[in-house]
């Protein structure tokens, strides 16, 4: 019995002596995921998240689910390399749905295609529960201009474009924009045999920022075969100051456009540009409101090898004059909430 008594004082003293240090370390071993306040919210007003590789580069990201007195939303916190996490891109903006009925949320690769899904069970008084998802999108290029020595690099690891004479001002998202003359300046490559630049019989998504310095007309981005088969985004300095996408055929036999409605010139400001592809059906939008529909846009628009540009047409001809930020191109066609969101990402515009 003294010898059972005895181990059990020699095991009590071994525990009081090494439990601090083990609390201790376990304390300093404590990172800071999120900083709420400094992401601009109330950790109070997340209602749920989820631990999860996101983006699928491996790491796992935070997904959550924020009910605002303003707004409701789902958004990621993608995981940093300095082992923190980044400040929220809104993935859902609940229009027409408060995500407060949102009871559970999930992210699953359902389709096995490396791009996670969001699965949510609504639960709305009256109207029945719904189990729904929200895909999540392919970003294929994504132009920055953050990196002011390599202006024309994409982000994503697909294709870099040279530089040629622009250069870089204050951004609609995050610091930095790239900066056209309108005179010489553009960013352009050569003999580009990327699908997701052929602009064929694929659905896509095109998103920019832009800020124009005149009322000249302009070329915001060009992929071209030759002057007879093209696809471009331009400002039409001669009807209005508005967007035109154009695209011309195979030798140039059939054209059609995407004509908007607003007026972009020097005393206008930032605004948010996309143009989608599904099937036949294109669709231009300005500031988050769709402003043209072509149904069926049925030009045979393959482009073997083209040379793609921002801030110029192909020949070295109708240079843009202002900004363009914050470049994304999708291998999916957006929905309008979908747009919306990409248009939020920025401050300086008023997204309708």
């Amino acid at each position: 019995m003294k010898s059972m008594k005895l181990k059990i004082l020699m095991l009590t003293a071994i525990i009081a002596a090494f439990a601090p240090t083990y609390l201790a370390n376990a304390q300093s071993s404590e990172k800071l995921a999120v900083d709420c306040s400094a992401a601009g919210f109330n950790c109070g007003e997340i209602r749920q998240f989820v631990v999860a590789d996101w983006d699928g580069d491996g790491i796992d990201d935070i997904v959550a689910r924020i009910d605002h007195t303003s707004s409701d939303q789902i958004v990621v916190f993608e995981a940093a390399s300095t082992g923190n996490y980044n400040a929220p891109t809104i993935v859902v903006d609940c229009e027409g749905l408060s995500c407060s009925n949102l009871k559970q949320i999930d992210v699953v690769d359902i389709d096995n295609d490396g791009r996670p899904e969001i699965f949510a069970r609504e639960d709305v008084s009256g109207h029945g529960d719904k189990i729904f998802y929200y895909v999540t999108p392919n970003l294929i290029a994504h132009y920055t201009f953050e990196d002011t020595l390599n202006l024309g690099n994409d982000s994503a690891g697909n294709h870099n474009f040279a530089t040629n004479g622009a250069g870089s001002t204050s951004g609609a998202v995050g610091n930095n924009a790239v900066d056209f003359d309108g005179t010489n300046d553009d960013l352009s490559d050569s003999y580009m045999t990327d699908s997701f630049y052929q602009f064929s019989d694929s659905d896509f998504t095109v998103s920019m920022f832009i800020n124009a310095d005149s009322s000249d007309t302009g070329f915001l981005f060009q992929s071209a075969e030759d002057s007879t088969d093209y696809f471009a985004i331009w400002i039409d300095g001669d009807n209005g100051d508005v967007v035109k996408v154009h695209m011309r055929d195979e030798g140039g036999s059939a054209s059609q456009n995407l004509v908007g409605t607003t007026a972009i010139n020097g005393s206008s400001g930032w605004h948010h540009i996309a143009v989608t592809r599904t099937g036949n059906d294109w669709e231009l939008f300005v500031d988050g409101t769709s402003e043209d529909t072509e149904s069926p846009f049925d030009a045979d628009t393959t482009l073997t090898t083209s040379t793609a540009r921002f801030g110029s047409s192909n020949g070295n001809a109708h240079y843009f004059d202002g900004a363009i930020d914050e470049v994304k191109i999708f291998d999916e066609a957006m929905i309008e909430a979908q747009i919306d969101v990409l248009c939020k990402e920025s401050t300086s515009v008023t997204c309708n």
